[in-house]
């Protein structure tokens, strides 16, 4: 899944997992660190687009990845 290329709005775990992917540990571990904040309707816990994407480029900031040549 590519988050660049979907109208979706909204993504699960399992979907953040793919994309970045991250194993559910580390998806649960920046939740709880604040860095990846869920929207929580009823008993399911979405994640925005928009809070994705803005969670990679501070990483990109803070010269967290580096590209591969």
């Amino acid at each position: 899944m590519t988050l660049v290329k979907t109208t979706q709005l909204l993504f699960t775990e399992s979907d953040v997992m793919a994309a970045l992917h991250l194993s559910r540990t580390t998806v649960i571990k920046l939740r709880s660190e604040g860095k990846l904040v869920p929207v929580k309707i009823g008993k399911s816990i979405r994640y925005k687009k928009s809070d994705i994407s803005a969670f990679v480029d501070q990483l990109v900031v803070e010269g967290q990845i580096t590209w591969r040549k």
